[in-house]
């Protein structure tokens, strides 16, 4: 497909017209027997139709300036300020969280780097809305170790029948390439709360009707308008540097050519000589403005012969309405992305967020309305390990944060709070 570019596996740009063919289907749902793969003994459920779905997000993300933002946004504001210990209490039938010191717990936390943990763990699950923990047990049972599987090398296996559920995962460091001792293929049991396993993993994900296997990413839908903001910054880049619209019109007569050629195929080499000639002439930023020099001839009555007339043509503002288009994309993916676009200093294009008095409160709402079930989902590994371990049952580790409030309420103009 000459001059066509390909932005994706199955999507397609025809520069010369501006037509964009994609030749995929959603991969929206990975239910079907058409998602079953087979690697070896291990089958699986292939994660998007080429298998590499969580690769191909990672692609489009970081080809657009603001959906690694908006995903760093929402890691944020997951993640608070960190992991602590929390104890809670009933005090006059109220509850009451505060902070506090646990052996156990702390030296469970002080035994892997759990900021690290937790940064890999929020990111796949931002980027996938699913999370996979590989737990290793000691000879009793309890947790010893646990580590964030990446969701670019896991796979589900396929649900036997009768059961219900996924009985084992396989991770492989490259899925685009075939099992070798360099690229090795381990397959590891699902968690089984009941019975006791030396290595198992936990899958956390937020469940969604028809999807066993995995669940789609909640700003999934807003794939196209990613594909739009990512084409418009390519426009602008050959608009700059070629111009955004035609702005000459060359004519040359048929007879032109009779003088320099003697036959059809010296006249078309000529033709295209001279095409190339003022393309290179006017094209990028650095022939701007340029002069044109030329000489011409006059027939036996004085008149000018015809020749080579170059007109200038008006330009329009199509690219005014690509900056219109880019800030209705950056607006769309924001409200995909479930976060106030003030809140990652998104504009409408008009004015930038508001006051500070309505940032706090969209911030606080963003938290208190956005959080709590992700927050859930995300520290169930410590919950799971917390009862395998004989955690105390009023001690719990959650997400602290940072609240800002108004200066005659703390000074600093903000104090610590607990959610999740």
């Amino acid at each position: 497909m000459e001059n066509h570019v390909r932005l994706s596996n199955d999507l397609w740009l025809v520069p010369n017209s501006g037509i964009l063919f994609d030749f995929s289907a959603r991969d929206s749902a990975f239910s079907d027997k058409g998602f079953e793969a087979k690697l070896g003994e291990f089958k699986f459920c292939k994660w998007g139709k080429n298998n590499l779905l969580p690769q191909e997000m990672i692609d489009l993300v970081t080809k657009n300036h603001l959906k690694p933002k908006l995903l760093a946004t929402e890691q944020e504001y997951l993640l608070g300020s960190g992991l602590r210990i929390f104890k809670k209490t009933i005090v006059g039938g109220k509850e009451k969280l505060e902070r506090a010191e646990n052996y156990a717990m702390e030296s469970f936390l002080d035994s892997f780097d759990h900021s690290a943990f937790m940064d890999r763990l929020s990111n796949n699950f931002v980027m996938t809305s699913n999370y996979f923990v590989d737990f290793i047990f000691n000879s009793i049972g309890q947790v010893y170790s646990m580590e964030s599987l990446d969701c670019t090398e896991t796979r589900a296996g396929i649900i036997p029948d009768g059961y219900r559920t996924i009985q084992e995962f396989g991770t492989l460091p490259d899925w685009s390439k075939t099992v070798s001792d360099s690229n090795p293929l381990t397959r590891i049991a699902a968690l089984n709360p009941k019975v006791l396993q030396a290595r198992a993993v936990m899958h956390g994900r937020l469940e969604q009707m028809g999807q066993p296997y995995y669940s789609w990413a909640q700003w999934w839908g807003t794939e196209n308008w990613t594909w739009v903001s990512n084409l418009i910054p390519l426009f602008h880049k050959a608009g700059l540097g070629n111009g955004y619209n035609i702005k000459y019109l060359i004519k040359v007569p048929k007879t032109y050519f009779d003088r320099v050629a003697n036959s059809d195929d010296e006249r078309e080499a000529k033709r295209k000589e001279l095409r190339d000639s003022f393309d290179g002439f006017f094209s990028g930023t650095d022939n701007a403005d340029k002069s044109i020099w030329s000489t011409y001839d006059i027939d036996g009555a004085g008149k000018q012969m015809p020749g080579i007339i170059v007109e200038t043509i008006g330009r329009t503002d199509s690219d005014k309405a690509y900056i219109e288009l880019d800030n209705q994309a950056n607006q769309n993916q924001a409200i995909g992305h479930g976060v106030a676009p003030a809140l990652i200093g998104l504009g409408d294009g008009a004015k930038l967020g508001g006051s500070g008095s309505e940032l706090r409160i969209a911030s606080q709402l963003h938290i208190s309305q956005k959080t709590p079930r992700a927050r859930d989902l995300l520290l169930k590994p410590f919950k799971f390990a917390g009862k395998r371990n004989g955690w105390p049952k009023d001690h719990f580790i959650g997400f602290a944060d940072i609240e800002i409030t108004t200066l005659d309420v703390n000074p600093t103009g903000k104090q610590p709070v607990v959610n999740g």
